[in-house]
């Protein structure tokens, strides 16, 4: 019993399927609002990026995953609407766990992933008030995400996936914040080495 139990470790983990890899996507976020309790920024749609390395056997992933975005600041809203600008720029990094299936050469997969945001808020002005800087780091946040990807070939993988992205409620300046609520679309390339 003990030499198949073995056997169907180093199957799993060290079959010709296994290795390193590394993941490189960019996407677009749907959400655009960093809420404050009693108000909430909106700001553009930008283009968020991803490059990951990790280890993939038969059935599973694991990997760590930079994620970054940046977008521009355009309205603030509390009582009214007021114009405002500025830079508002995220970037998580992810410990992420797939479970993933391969029939034919489509891929589908889901994946799980804990970490920790940094938010930085950049020459924030509001109706015309003296800009300033804000920065909040360490963020607890936790990823669930689904994939659809094809095998382009041995070593080439495309993806398309959908991740939505929550964390604790968090302060800026003494100012609470409402967690995190992103839902963003990406395409990766996966090189398998």
């Amino acid at each position: 019993m003990k030499y198949f139990f073995l056997l169907i470790i180093s199957t799993v983990l060290f079959s010709s399927s296994t290795g390193l890899y590394i993941d490189a996507g960019a996407g677009v976020n749907l959400s655009n609002k960093l809420e404050k309790e009693t108000a909430f920024y909106t700001y553009d749609t930008s283009v968020p990026a991803s490059i990951a390395i990790g280890y993939k056997s038969n059935t599973f992933r694991f990997e760590i995953e930079e994620f970054y975005s940046k977008n521009k600041i355009l309205t603030y809203t509390d009582a009214g609407s007021n114009i405002a600008s500025g830079e508002i720029q995220k970037s998580t990094h992810f410990f992420n766990s797939y479970i993933y299936k391969l029939k034919n050469k489509t891929l589908t997969s889901l994946g799980l992933g804990f970490g920790t945001t940094n938010i930085e808020l950049s020459d924030l002005s509001i109706a015309a008030n003296t800009a300033s800087n804000s920065k909040v780091e360490n963020i607890p946040t936790i990823k669930a995400s689904f994939a659809v990807g094809y095998t382009i070939s041995k070593n080439l993988i495309f993806d398309i996936k959908y991740s939505y992205i929550t964390s604790s409620t968090y302060e800026i300046d003494n100012v609470k914040y409402k967690a995190l609520s992103d839902e963003i679309v990406s395409t990766h390339f996966r090189y398998l080495f």
